[in-house]
């Protein structure tokens, strides 16, 4: 069960009729496409929606949230315990949309950006909800 993905999905969505996008949900979860928007006559914009997770730092540290960057599942463990994570590649899809739910935020970054990292972290310290990322994209 994956109820806080399901979540951050259904906000994403929600927040991109908001801002004027429809919204497609592939059928099949055989792609990393969670979600597919477009607004008018735009090109199709594919987005993968991940859950930040708040990191339980020390009381003298930033506040911060974590995402990973990439897929990993527990029926894939290595023999350490480890979970195997596969990075993204470059055509995985266009942005990468992490959902802050405790700030009701979304922190976007374009695949490019992130291609070879194993996870992200985010504070308060750097912008979020920056959907201009994605309305700066195609011009």
């Amino acid at each position: 069960m994956n109820e806080a993905g399901d979540i951050a999905e259904i906000a994403f969505i929600h927040e991109a009729y908001k801002r004027g996008y429809v919204a497609f949900i592939p059928y099949s979860h055989n792609t990393k496409v969670d979600v597919a928007i477009m607004r008018g006559d735009e090109p199709m914009i594919t987005v993968q929606v991940k859950k930040g997770t708040l990191q339980k730092n020390p009381p003298h540290l930033t506040q911060s949230w974590k995402a990973l960057v990439g897929s990993a599942r527990p029926s894939n463990r290595l023999c350490n315990g480890k979970p195997r994570l596969t990075k993204y590649k470059p055509e995985a899809f266009d942005f990468l949309a992490v959902y802050i739910a405790e700030r009701n935020t979304f922190v976007i970054h374009k695949l490019t950006d992130i291609v070879g990292k194993a996870s992200i972290r985010w504070n308060d310290k750097h912008p979020s909800n920056n959907w201009e990322v994605i309305e700066e994209y195609f011009k």
